[in-house]
């Protein structure tokens, strides 16, 4: 996809969505097309701030430490938090 396109759409789909006196907050993945000089320019045009994601490619190169990844990942969820989301419930803070 180019910035054009990207640009495009998000004009067309999701800016219509969006109250004219909010602004628009990104994740920025630090993809290549998000930091193009046309993206970066758009989306100081229409007001855009961001918030940074997480890496969300894995940096395993074996089964096991996939798996060792996923059991870390895994851990580091509150059990409070697992336990809201089998009784459906929201977490009280």
């Amino acid at each position: 996809m180019d910035s054009l396109l990207y640009q495009q759409l998000l004009t067309a789909h999701l800016i219509p969505h969006i109250p004219n006196h909010r602004r628009r907050t990104f994740y920025q993945d630090n993809i290549p097309l998000h930091k193009t000089p046309p993206m970066l320019t758009w989306f100081e045009e229409n007001r855009s701030e961001f918030v940074d994601a997480p890496e969300l490619r894995s940096k395993t190169t074996t089964k096991n430490e996939l798996e060792q990844a996923i059991n870390n990942g895994c851990d580091a969820i509150p059990q409070k938090v697992i336990q809201s989301y089998i009784l459906h419930r929201p977490v009280q803070a």
